[in-house]
């Protein structure tokens, strides 16, 4: 079957225009490779193999990730792509190229640091820092935009009596709502009584499990987040579970 080649897995795009005729020499990042337009039509392997052969330096997101269990599948493609190297389908000067262009961006950053890359634990230490988590929430503050605030629902307004649920599909996702909540309170955002539970939901979340959980809530905040057009079915829990929240607070209030 015929498909348009997204930009991402596009030699020339990469090489020809962005490089040769752009003049850039720098790093280049593909955009999400687990979307749609990709995932749907090319294996895992196969969308990576095109993305280095393409000239990228940084692949996004080539596989989905939701718990630490499918950390494991990193490995097994990194052991797939080598395979690759092996046999000639991946050219290894392509990957000395990416290498040689990423470590100069680290050397012109002045993060360039060879003997804390070879220690996992120092590496995680300071990209959990304090620091690099400041530096996050900056950006993130700046990137967010709001487009609709019916009802002027938003800031929102917690006080030490609410009860506030957070429903999310991924496991990967409740880390960051504690911190986002750790950081209101110690900001003095939010009283630092207020009451917040999180709830991952699933196929397996059924209504009277979700009833119990918004009857002891006085704020319900869903996050829907649809990754495929198969998600999009009303039968599927990624559009079920949010769109039956929604309904189950309205019949709360």
């Amino acid at each position: 079957t015929y498909i348009n080649t997204p930009a991402s897995l596009s030699k020339t795009m990469v090489n020809v225009v962005l490089r040769q005729r752009l003049g850039y020499q720098g790093v280049v990042a593909t955009d999400a490779l687990n979307m749609s337009a990709i995932s749907e039509n090319l294996s895992e392997l196969n969308a990576a193999t095109k993305a280095i052969n393409a000239g990228n330096d940084l692949l996004v997101m080539p596989m989905e990730v939701h718990t630490t269990k499918d950390m494991s599948k990193f490995a097994t493609l990194l052991n797939e792509l080598e395979s690759e190297v092996n046999r000639k389908l991946i050219d290894v000067a392509t990957i000395d190229a990416s290498v040689k262009r990423i470590l100069t961006l680290k050397e012109k950053k002045k993060i360039l640091n060879y003997a804390a890359s070879q220690y996992p634990a120092s590496a995680l230490k300071q990209v959990g820092s304090d620091a690099h988590h400041n530096i996050e929430a900056e950006i993130a503050n700046k990137a967010v935009t709001c487009l609709k605030n019916e009802g002027n629902v938003l800031p929102i307004k917690l006080s030490k009596n609410d009860h506030v649920l957070f429903l999310t599909p991924y496991d990967n996702e409740i880390p960051a709502i504690k911190l986002g909540m750790r950081r209101l309170t110690a900001n003095k955002v939010i009283a630092l009584e207020s009451h917040y539970e999180v709830m991952r939901y699933s196929a397996q979340t059924s209504e009277s499990e979700l009833s119990q959980k918004i009857a002891k809530a006085s704020i319900v905040i869903c996050n829907s987040e649809i990754v495929t057009n198969t998600q999009m079915n009303a039968s599927n829990y990624a559009t079920r579970v949010p769109a039956l929240a929604m309904k189950l607070a309205a019949a709360a209030k």
